[in-house]
This record gives C-alpha cells, sequence and structure tokens, in this order.
C-alpha cells in the first residue's frame, strides 16, 4: 500500500507535475491530472494497482528514478 499512498503523495506535488507534463502531451496542472498521467506512463488504470501488480511497480519506479534525476538537474541549472 505504500506505493498507493506515496503515488498520490507524488501527483500532488507541483514539480512533479511539471515533469508529467514533459512526458505526456498535455499541460499537467493538477493533482487529477497528474494521476493520469502516472497511470499513463506506468501503464494501469487505478493507482491501486500498484499494490499487487510488481510489473507497474517497477515501470513506477523507474518513473520517479527518473523524476528525481531531473529534479536534481533542476536544481543545479
Amino acid at each position: 500500500m505504500q506505493f498507493v499512498k506515496g503515488s498520490a503523495l507524488m501527483c500532488a506535488r507541483p514539480s512533479f507535475q511539471r515533469y508529467l507534463s514533459t512526458k505526456v502531451r498535455y499541460a499537467v496542472t493538477s493533482p487529477e491530472l497528474a494521476a493520469a498521467a502516472l497511470r499513463e506512463l506506468v501503464g494501469i488504470t487505478s493507482r491501486r494497482e500498484l499494490a499487487t501488480n510488481t510489473a507497474a511497480r517497477i515501470r513506477y519506479q523507474s518513473l520517479i528514478a527518473a523524476f528525481n534525476a531531473w529534479a536534481n538537474a533542476q536544481e543545479r541549472a
């Protein structure tokens, strides 16, 4: 369940929303749009799937790692 809660917290972060906007073809400007983008990028229909779908969880972790690298690069710029 930690991935489900964590994904909800991430979707509420404006910096994560900005990152997701670079990955999808629309502006991600709210937690709801962030959740939609995350579901699209990770290939799930509900963030609850992160609790039971190992493959989706791995894709989510990869997305978070890419976000962290992007965020670190933004801070250095």
